[in-house]
């Protein structure tokens, strides 16, 4: 098997019939996303946050920009890509299951040691720019759902003191599903959405992270679940949380991270991440052992301090040709446009 990958990756024989179906398969999907309530509210939003320029090849482009660029490869473009980029020269590897460790290096450096790719190897390093709060309404004519998605953005990494308390404080308010408050709250009190969460995310390199509120919903719904995020929020600022979310939020968050552990693919993955970081299953242990520390003051100071409402950037896509009006927080008025 190890072989044949070796193959592949080194000597692809790339036909232009799969090729050409490959671009055909990639360019249908893009036009379906046009009116797509959930694709056109996350590019827009990712397109407001992002601080690349649009030469930097860490730029969002447009639905149509991408269309364009993606009709314009050729399969010349990608048999040069492949040459310029793929190889080993900066590669991690990580091997999981019963097996000789000598022998698998061995085998290792026989079938990639030479392969080295022509570009050498820079990271990309991920920028945080803070932008001004917004509101956008887009226009998703003929579809049933309509998705309401919040961002706020800081600048955080995943080995910084807060962090675990945010990721505590995220579980409860959107990151537990049906325990959390916004699925309490929006869910079965208010009976506006079957999906709706939070999830925070941060850089283990760059000072970059964000916290994500998303739900899908009726589009008349749309208004009054923005209120009960809004609510929900301001009232985990205010009042913090019980100390039975707290253990019930760090009870999950642990056992999933066992869970993602239980299998060769997920502990092989995750080795390979840590190689790459310079990490081990230390910088784990130690992440977990600051969960179980944390107390609920923390908790409630950093969901002061990082999620704050009067900072998102919020987008809502859907058919609202039948709803009257849709509201905007004072001061932060929405403006309306139709899709991509």
């Amino acid at each position: 098997m190890l072989r044949l990958a070796a193959e592949v990756l080194q000597e692809p024989s790339f036909p232009s019939a799969d090729f050409d179906e490959f671009r055909r398969a990639e360019l249908a999907d893009l036009e379906s996303s046009r009116s797509d309530p959930e694709s056109v509210p996350a590019r827009q939003i990712r397109r407001y946050v992002s601080p690349y320029s649009i030469d930097d090849f860490r730029y969002i482009p447009t639905l149509d920009e991408e269309v364009a660029e993606t009709a314009a490869v050729t399969l010349q473009d990608v048999i040069h890509f492949h040459r310029q980029f793929y190889g080993v020269a900066a590669a991690e590897v990580a091997v999981v299951g019963s097996f000789d460790s000598q022998e698998i290096s061995r085998t290792i450096v026989e079938l990639f040691g030479d392969w080295k790719s022509r570009s050498s190897y820079r990271r990309a390093v991920s920028l945080y720019r803070p932008v001004p709060a917004k509101k956008e309404i887009l226009l998703t004519p003929d579809k049933a759902n309509a998705i309401y998605l919040a961002e706020s953005r800081f600048a955080i990494r995943d080995d910084d003191a807060q962090y675990p308390a945010l990721l505590v404080g995220n579980e409860i308010l959107g990151g537990g599903f049906l325990n959390s408050r916004l699925a309490k709250r929006i869910r079965q009190k208010d009976g506006l959405s079957y999906s709706v969460g939070s999830t925070i995310s941060a850089d283990s390199w760059d000072r970059v992270g964000s916290f994500n509120a998303y739900a899908i919903c009726a589009p008349p719904s749309v208004s009054k679940l923005e209120r009960d995020v809004l609510d929900e929020i301001r009232r985990a600022v205010s009042e913090g949380f019980t100390g039975q979310e707290i253990d019930a939020a760090k009870a999950g968050i642990l056992q999933s991270n066992i869970v993602a552990r239980s299998s060769d693919v997920g502990i092989a993955s995750e080795l390979a991440r840590q190689l790459y970081l310079g990490r081990d299953f230390h910088s784990q242990e130690q992440l977990e052992d600051n969960i179980k520390r944390v107390s609920a003051d923390e908790i409630q100071g950093v969901i002061r301090a990082y999620i704050d409402p009067a900072k998102f950037v919020i987008v809502e896509a859907g058919d609202f040709s039948k709803v009257d009006q849709l509201t905007a927080e004072p001061g932060n008025p929405p403006t309306t446009s139709p899709s991509e």
